[in-house]
């Protein structure tokens, strides 16, 4: 019987690495635990819980870290977790039949990033199959190699975002996909904890660009952190390299589309930096200095145009290139609403369903067009369609509701309208829009103490909004007592 060692690097991990090695009890044959240099009870908790642990000094390279735990391993095949994961009982078993599966090498495993944030970039909602899924509205999946046989080859490149698969590809190896997540809790950090690591990320980066300049792999991360970090010139310098390099790495980056949509991305980072940018109020100014300013604005209205025209050249490319994917459509409708050009953000929407790209976001997107176009009746016909492809509780059909709520109101279908909110809050409660849009229309319509029910619950699932809250109960309150309606 072929047997699974489970290999882990860790620092200061004793929030969650219990639970992660728990997940793998009764899966695994043994547990290696390699710690870098934790300060906390890491190590102490993960030997408890029947690790091996071993110590690897930090030297700024992943890679180097994770080869260490492979070093350790004794059985024929290796699974790989980080401490902020797990993996659900209910697919031991089987995992346990794939390592007798002879015609492949390795498996890329479905790592599920959970977030509610579903602004994110291939955020899917979170279905009921996983109790795993917590609290999570949804998550953002991401193929990765994390069970490979146990060869002195197979070893981990790179000093950030290490990988194992070029590795195994290089010799020859076989890697698969398989429909099983990998549990992820921490994998999008605060935006405090983003700019702390920063530095160092951008650091192993450009270190790796140095040792390394031919790899687009590289220039895509580095242009994805940039990006995250409000630098969209450079994110668009970094990016670009990875247009020109990947040509020779089989145009992976563009076949998926994302890498056009990041560019998009950056720069409408440029345009909204530009639209930042205005007069400095409160100083009599001279002609001259209001000719100049007038020079200024103009240039910076210029340059606005020229990214948002060359975003709109990124996403038709990535859209070419990846015409099932949603991202780029709904991006670039957007691009088009915003400048009220709302029959090109039609025909892009219309393009994405001819192309079957049936989601709830696109959906919400061409029902949002129909209003703006006057079209109500056909908004309500075409958020109804999108509120069926619900899978779970996702923002997309949040903001469906919320619309079709809007839409009924402005029919004059107020009690179709509340039963459709009352209905969608009673089957997700933790969502503050529904709460705050009935408690608005109970109270204009001088049904106090609902629309103080509904904004308590607010309270309660926000307490930091506890002083806006009370502030607009004693709104209500006042209304009440005069015998007006909000």
């Amino acid at each position: 019987m072929a047997s699974l060692s489970l290999c882990m690097i860790a620092k200061n991990e004793e929030s969650c690495i219990k639970q992660c090695l728990l997940s793998v009890k009764g899966l695994v044959d043994e547990m290696i635990v390699v710690d870098t240099g934790s300060t906390d009870r890491t190590v102490e908790i993960a030997a408890s819980c029947g690790a091996q642990v071993y110590h690897f000094p930090w030297n700024g390279s992943f890679s180097d870290a994770r080869n260490e735990s492979l070093r350790h391993a004794t059985k024929d095949w290796i699974l790989v977790l980080d401490a902020d994961e797990v993996i659900s009982a209910q697919d031991h078993a089987t995992i346990r039949q794939m390592l007798h599966n002879n015609d492949a090498d390795a498996f890329m495993l479905i790592q599920r990033n959970y977030t509610n944030d579903a602004a994110r970039l291939r955020w899917e909602a979170c279905d009921k199959r996983y109790t795993e899924s917590k609290d999570f509205y949804g998550f953002v999946p991401c193929p990765i190699c994390r069970l490979f046989k146990n060869k002195p080859e197979h070893r981990y490149k790179y000093k950030i975002h290490e990988m194992v698969n070029e590795a195994i590809i290089g010799n020859k190896g076989i890697i698969k996909l398989i429909n099983i997540p990998i549990h992820h809790y921490k994998a999008f950090k605060t935006k405090e904890e983003t700019i702390q690591k920063a530095d160092k990320y951008c650091a192993l980066l450009e270190q790796q660009i140095r040792e390394n300049p031919h790899d687009p792999k590289t220039y895509y991360e580095y242009g994805q952190l940039l990006l995250n970090l409000k630098r969209p010139a450079e994110a668009i310098a970094a990016l670009k390299k990875v247009v020109e390099l990947e040509k020779y790495a089989g145009h992976a980056y563009s076949k998926i589309g994302f890498l056009h949509y990041l560019l998009a991305q950056a720069c409408l980072q440029i345009t909204a930096n530009n639209t930042e940018k205005g007069d400095t109020p409160g100083m009599q100014k001279t002609g001259e200095q209001t000719i100049k300013e007038q020079e200024t604005k103009e240039a910076t209205e210029e340059a606005t145009k020229e990214a948002t025209e060359q975003a709109i050249q990124w996403l038709n490319q990535g859209i070419q290139i990846n015409p099932v994917g949603k991202e780029c459509y709904l991006l670039l409708s957007h691009i088009f609403i915003s400048t009220q050009r709302l029959r090109d953000a039609l025909d892009v929407i219309e393009a994405a369903l001819s192309n079957k790209v049936h989601d709830a976001a696109i959906y919400n997107t061409l029902g949002i067009i129909y209003i703006q176009l006057g079209l109500v009746q056909d908004a309500i016909t075409t958020f109804t369609k999108g509120k069926q492809l619900n899978k779970g509780i996702s923002p997309a059909i949040e903001k469906i509701n919320n619309n079709l709520f809007a839409c009924y109101l402005q029919l004059g279908q107020g009690e179709a309208a509340v039963q459709l909110l009352e209905s969608a809050s009673n089957e997700a409660p933790r969502i503050a829009s529904y709460h705050a849009n009935l408690a608005q229309w109970y109270g204009r319509n001088g049904k106090y103490q609902q629309a103080r029910e509904r904004l308590k619950k607010i309270q309660e699932l926000y307490p930091e909004k506890e002083g806006y809250i009370s502030l607009k109960i004693q709104e209500l309150n006042a209304m009440e007592q005069a015998g007006a309606p909000l």
